[in-house]
Order: C-alpha cells, then structure tokens, then sequence
C-alpha cells in the first residue's frame, strides 16, 4: 500500500454522499462530510482529505475544530468501498494522518464519535489508544443512535508502534 493524501477540492463533493450510500454509511455513522463544512472559503480551520493508495480514491479523513481550544480537533473517517473494511487499512490511514498532519501542528488531543454497534471501528480506535471518555444517545427518526465520544492524546503510545 502507498496511502499518501491530498486535500478535497470543490471537484470532490459530489462523490462523497455516492462513497455514503455505497458502503451503508447510514447504518455505520451520521455524517459524510465534516459537520463544520460551510464552503471553502468559511472552513479554513478544516483539515480535510481525499485518502489514496498510489491513485486510487479509498476515503476521506477530516480534522476539524469544534471548540474554542485550539489544541483539539475531532476527527471523521471512512473508507469508501467494503471490501477495504477490516483490512487494518483505516488504523494505517489513521496513523499516517496523525504523525504527518495533526503532530506537526502541536495538537494536544484528537476526539471522534462512534456508534455502539460499530465494533470494527471501536477496535480500530482502541488499538491506535483512543478510550472512551463519554457515552451518548440520540434520538433520530429512523431510530434512537447509542456512540462513544472516545479521546486520544496525541504524541502518547500505542498510536506510533509499528505498522502492521
């Protein structure tokens, strides 16, 4: 694999709600594009990216802000076929994104939401050294959605051990 990034453009909008429908997004997370994404020109806090494996489009990945404390950002992900899913792709992916983008910008503490039942996902995250800090529901019309809010400090093992 040579997964390497490059940042969305306008170009790519269209394809992510496709990349959603494509692999059940609806059962696996809530949002397809980062929640803060107003346009381009209003989203300069966002970090945002188009994942490659030489050049070929597998997903997405984002940092943004949420807060007022610049030294945290929450983080969205998804691969976009299922076939890559389970593959340990998304913990490489997530790794690399943490040591050539979020570190070099002294980013203290990195967050993300994930649903109960998505356990392939809660793994992922465990292994990389996110714990969960809050558990929380919400009510929507297809249902009521049970996540963890899970943490990772930023610069703290397991996140740096060598890949698989």
């Amino acid at each position: 694999m040579n997964i390497h990034f490059r940042e969305v453009i306008q170009s790519d909008l269209n394809k992510f709600s496709e990349w959603y429908g494509r692999i059940g997004g609806s059962n696996l997370f809530s949002n397809f594009i980062p929640s803060t994404f107003v346009s381009f020109e209003e989203s300069k806090e966002l970090l945002w990216f188009i994942i490659l494996d030489d050049d070929e489009e597998i997903g997405t990945i984002w940092f943004e802000r949420k807060g007022l404390d610049m030294a945290s950002y929450d983080m969205g992900i998804y691969l976009n076929r299922t076939d890559f899913f389970g593959k340990g792709i998304g913990r490489t992916v997530i790794k690399l994104a943490i040591d050539s983008i979020i570190s070099p910008k002294n980013v203290k503490e990195l967050y993300l939401d994930v649903r109960n039942g998505n356990m392939r996902a809660k793994r992922c995250y465990e292994s990389l050294g996110f714990r969960t800090v809050h558990l929380w529901e919400k009510h929507t019309e297809s249902g009521e959605i049970k996540a963890n809010r899970m943490k990772l400090s930023v610069g703290e093992e397991p996140h740096r051990t060598k890949m698989m």
